[in-house]
């Protein structure tokens, strides 16, 4: 799989499906017109149509859940930069730990430990900080905030593992580790575009009602619809790698 452009086949594949979209959408919407139906299906191809698309996608666009994109990137640059997620699939897999990793991996433990500490310490203080106004966990930073704590419970562990490890000698690679895996994922990013508009024009059409779709069912499946881009581009990464080491083998 040395072909880097498959890594951009989801921009490809999304454009094509928001072509169908509108097609489709023609295409039933001629059709109502001959045909009687239970079910009704609006054009795109009208003005209209294609002021909602626009003025919709860009709405879409702007809702995409950016922030948890570039804190789930962080966490993934973090775990690959440090080489605490190639000690912990050498772990789970067949190929023994060497004795530096044992090392880095027992300070990254420790320093997991501090942070749960730190943690319990702000939940269970008498200050409530990490607790809702009324002291209880519905509503509070614990819950909505529970990302970014997830992302600084890895930033630590990985420095620490990064730093004894020798992965890390400044602060500056603990940067650089986050930015190749932003490189690495701006294939995804770019297939967000395109996936953007196929959900409003879905909406328009009348293809979720169809359906009975209702506004959360909408939105888990938009989520779907984001993620996938980035779980096939970690898909053939994994192809590439086992690839180059059979290479090596043979």
């Amino acid at each position: 799989m040395s072909d880097k452009r498959a890594y951009f086949y989801p921009v490809i594949a999304y454009t094509v499906v928001l072509l169908i979209v509108w097609l489709l959408s023609w295409v039933a919407g001629v059709v109502d017109v001959f045909v009687e139906n239970d079910w009704r299906i609006y054009p795109l191809v009208s003005s209209e149509g294609v002021r909602w698309a626009v003025r919709n996608s860009l709405v879409s666009l702007n809702e995409v859940p950016w922030g948890t994109i570039i804190i789930v990137i962080s966490i993934v640059g973090l775990l690959r930069g440090s080489g605490l997620k190639k000690a912990l699939s050498r772990m789970l897999g067949p190929k023994q730990v060497t004795g530096n990793q044992k090392r880095a991996f027992m300070y990254a433990m420790i320093a997991l430990l501090c942070t749960l500490l730190l943690l319990v310490v702000s939940i269970m203080s008498p200050w409530n900080l990490l607790l809702g106004v009324s002291g209880g966990v519905s509503g509070s930073p614990l819950v909505h905030g529970w990302l970014i704590l997830f992302f600084f419970s890895v930033l630590f562990v990985s420095m620490a593992y990064g730093f004894i490890y020798g992965n890390y000698r400044s602060v500056m690679d603990v940067v650089y580790s986050l930015n190749g895996t932003f490189v690495y994922s701006i294939p995804g990013l770019m297939a967000i575009v395109p996936a953007a508009g196929i959900i409003p024009c879905i909406e328009y059409s009348g293809i979720f009602a169809c359906f009975d779709m209702q506004a959360e069912e909408i939105a888990v499946f938009a989520d779907i619809v984001y993620a996938i881009p980035f779980l096939y581009i970690i898909l053939l990464h994994q192809i590439e790698k086992k690839e180059k080491y059979s290479c090596f083998e043979k």
